[in-house]
């Protein structure tokens, strides 16, 4: 037997067990509550549907069931709205909040900081020494020099360490041209540094003594003069007699002995003899000399 009775959109509605949203009495209840059921609409007028006036208007059972499922379709979304907004308000307090709160916690678990009252043990650098004023340098023949002259060491743990400085090789001055020398420096905890250091010694000046010099400002002087030289003549006479000597030279021509005289060039000296005897000349001139000799009166000589 066929059903000829049509499902209407009414028909959906009261068959659905809705909540409701605003807690009216207007919803279904089981059939243990006291609460009573709601009446079933009157028939419509002829031709019309269940639930409807004849004007076509729905009843407010129809109204409050219509609101029921916009509640329940609606309702889901604007919890799951509700839901975002709140993750993204709790996402954004742990980004300000959370995060740099347990950053602050875990660098204090790793990196403790003692409290000041326990002591703290003093920061080891351990850095090597350092040289100060060993450059390479000129220095002056014969100039003197001290390698240490302007040096100094330093260690960031020892301080100034300079009078543990070492010093290989030495400094000759006297001789031109580059010296190297080794600086050495060892700290208490083992470190070490080396240094090399060369000293460029000038070339040897040239020194002239002091006759030297009066000489290079005095006027020049005349050559030398010739070497003095001598001749002796000697005559034995006999009898009365009157001897004459002469002499020629350079410069000044002197006579002496028996005879005497002096001049420039050339010189004659006399002498008498009486009774004989015996006459010695000496004649003395720069460079050379010529001596002749001469006698008269009653006498010979030879």
């Amino acid at each position: 037997m066929s059903n000829n009775t049509e499902t209407t959109w009414d028909d959906v509605l009261d068959g659905l067990s809705l909540p409701t949203h605003n807690g009216d009495s207007q919803r279904q209840t089981p059939a243990s509550s006291p609460i009573p059921v709601e009446p079933t609409p009157a028939p419509a007028a002829s031709g019309g549907r269940p639930g409807y006036t004849d004007k076509g208007e729905s009843s407010p059972l129809i109204r409050t069931r219509r609101a029921d499922l916009v509640w329940f379709l609606t309702a889901p979304a604007t919890k799951l709205l509700a839901a975002i907004l709140t993750l993204a308000l709790a996402g954004a307090a742990v980004t300000l909040y959370a995060i740099p709160a347990a950053d602050a916690w875990w660098q204090e678990q790793t990196n403790p900081q003692p409290s000041p009252s326990e002591p703290q043990d003093p920061v080891i650098i351990d850095g090597d020494p350092v040289l100060y004023g060993a450059e390479d340098i000129e220095a002056d023949f014969g100039a003197d020099f001290d390698p240490m002259d302007g040096v100094r060491a330093l260690d960031p743990e020892d301080g100034d360490i300079t009078d543990d400085i070492e010093i290989r090789g030495e400094v000759d001055t006297t001789t031109s041209g580059g010296q190297v020398i080794r600086y050495g420096i060892e700290d208490s905890a083992g470190n070490t540094t080396h240094h090399w250091r060369t000293i460029s010694v000038g070339e040897e000046p040239e020194f002239k003594s002091e006759d030297e010099d009066e000489e290079a400002v005095s006027e020049p002087t005349q050559p030398p003069a010739p070497a003095r030289v001598s001749q002796t003549t000697s005559l034995t006479c006999t009898g009365d007699v009157t001897i004459t000597f002469h002499a020629s030279g350079g410069g000044n021509v002197v006579l002496s002995g028996s005879v005497s005289g002096s001049g420039s060039g050339s010189v004659s000296a006399s002498t008498s003899v009486s009774g004989g005897g015996t006459v010695s000349a000496i004649a003395t001139a720069d460079g050379n000399v010529n001596i002749a000799n001469e006698w008269a009166g009653n006498g010979n000589c030879s």
